[in-house]
C-alpha cells in the first residue's frame, strides 16, 4: 500500500495482484485492474510522487501512474460508480489545485456570482487551479 499525497489518493495492491486505487478521506474506490499474472513481491512509491513502481516474480517492472491532466476528466466520464462522481471530481480538483475541470469552476463560479453568493464564487476562485479565476 502506498500513499500518494499530490492526488490525496491510495495505491493498494493484493495478494492476487490487483491494483485499487482509493481516495484518502472518503475511501472512495476510483479504479481497480489485475496488474500480472505473477506474484508482485515488492512496490514503492515514484520519487516524482504520481504512483507506484513494482517488481513481479518474473522480474517485470510495473510503472502505474497518474496523469495529471486527465485524473479528473478520468473520474468525471468513466467512474460512473462513484455517486455524484462530476461533484466528487470538482472536490478532488479544488483540494488538490487539480487540472480538468475548468468548466466546472466556471460554471460554479458564474452561477454563484449570478445569484449574489459574492463570498463563495471568491472561494470558488481562490479554490481554482493555476490563474484559471485570478486575475
Amino acid at each position: 500500500m502506498q500513499a500518494v499525497e499530490k492526488f490525496g489518493v491510495v495505491f493498494v495492491i493484493t495478494k492476487m495482484n490487483y491494483l485499487y486505487i482509493y481516495e484518502i478521506s472518503k475511501a472512495v474506490l476510483i479504479y481497480r485492474q489485475k496488474l500480472s499474472d505473477q506474484l508482485i513481491f515488492v512496490a514503492t512509491k515514484l520519487l516524482n510522487e504520481t504512483g507506484l513502481v513494482c517488481v513481479n516474480k518474473a522480474g517485470q517492472v510495473l510503472s502505474v501512474c497518474i496523469d495529471e491532466q486527465n485524473f479528473v476528466p478520468f473520474i468525471m466520464n468513466f467512474a460512473k460508480h462513484i455517486p455524484d462522481n462530476t461533484g466528487f471530481a470538482f472536490t478532488l480538483a479544488q483540494r488538490f489545485s487539480l487540472n480538468g475541470a475548468d468548466e466546472l469552476f466556471v460554471t460554479q463560479f458564474n452561477k454563484l456570482l449570478a445569484m449574489g453568493d459574492y463570498v463563495n464564487a471568491a472561494k470558488v476562485a481562490k479554490d481554482a487551479p493555476g490563474t484559471l479565476l485570478r486575475n
